[in-house]
């Protein structure tokens, strides 16, 4: 993604504070929605300051993506069901229905 606009090159991202954008038909908006192509829709899925964001901690990091959330409680399930998520997939499943209800509360 450029960062910056051929006709004012800025040294900074500009803040884009718009909800919704324009699109070139209804098929361009369906594939927006099914994600199937780059862009952005509506500015609480995705906008082009947050994407911006997400490639510059990835690249900090070293990741291989980043996921900005609009609030810490929203951060904080995302980390959990990640980290529960991984410790489920790697552990062998419960032995008897009584363990197996056990666990899953």
């Amino acid at each position: 993604m450029k960062a910056t606009s051929p006709e004012t090159e800025p040294l900074a991202l500009p803040i884009y504070q718009s909800t919704t954008y324009t699109y070139d038909s209804t098929e361009h908006i369906g594939k927006l929605f099914d994600l199937t192509a780059p862009g952005h829709m509506y500015s609480r899925i995705s906008n082009p300051t947050g994407a911006y964001v997400e490639e510059k901690l990835a690249a900090l990091e070293g990741g291989v993506g980043c996921l900005l959330t609009t609030s810490g409680q929203a951060a904080s399930f995302m980390s959990l069901f990640n980290i529960l998520s991984a410790a489920t997939a790697s552990s062998p499943p419960p032995k008897s229905t009584a363990a197996r209800s056990t666990c899953s509360r």
